[in-house]
């Protein structure tokens, strides 16, 4: 599936003060998960030096008690749209261990806590508090590959930056690359 996705960052303001401001909007986010993020790649070039049709792969654990869960994106035009394939594995470890197999490394862990929007006019929310990093919010817009879902996308991330959080940044890396930099 396709992931169109635009990440700000929104300096020196707090996860709570994001939720309520898009909350006022009519966005309902659900209560915070933590998750833990083990993210894999041949080598940290394929993270710091994204090129289209590189492949990055993490095992995620979330404190909800969910099952863990494997994803595997590969690069298109920039390292914010990609393909992604995500699915449930009742073992984080073998899914680990899978990943060392097919020759692919783990290069850092990203923990962060995420609360989930509704999907509301084909886009989803998610705030993010990332450890060392800040609070990001995440636009998505997943499963569509059209200039449309573009436009879409951008004019959301117009509103949120005229009309909610006039200083926040646009963000074109991961948070694996932004760690990765420190």
């Amino acid at each position: 599936m396709r992931e169109l996705e635009a990440k700000l960052f929104i300096p020196e303001t707090g996860p709570d003060t994001v939720l309520r401001a898009l909350e006022a909007e009519g966005r309902q986010f659900s209560p915070a998960v933590e998750q833990t993020d083990f993210v894999f790649a041949r080598s940290g070039d394929v993270i710091l030096k994204p090129d289209p049709g590189t492949v990055v792969a993490r095992v995620r654990y979330e404190s909800d008690g969910s099952d863990p869960t494997l994803t595997v994106k590969r690069r298109r035009s920039n390292e914010l749209d990609r393909d992604e394939i995500e699915l449930r594995v009742d073992s984080g470890t073998n899914a680990e261990e899978l990943l060392s197999m097919l020759g692919l490394t783990h290069l850092i862990t990203v923990k962060k806590k995420r609360w989930e929007s509704n999907d509301h006019a084909g886009a989803h929310m998610l705030v993010d508090a990332v450890d060392e990093l800040g609070t990001f919010l995440e636009i998505e817009i997943l499963g569509q590959d059209d200039a449309d879902a573009v436009a879409r996308l951008e004019a959301i991330v117009s509103h949120i930056d005229s009309q909610l959080f006039a200083g926040a940044e646009r963000v074109f890396k991961g948070y694996d690359r932004l760690l990765l930099e420190r």
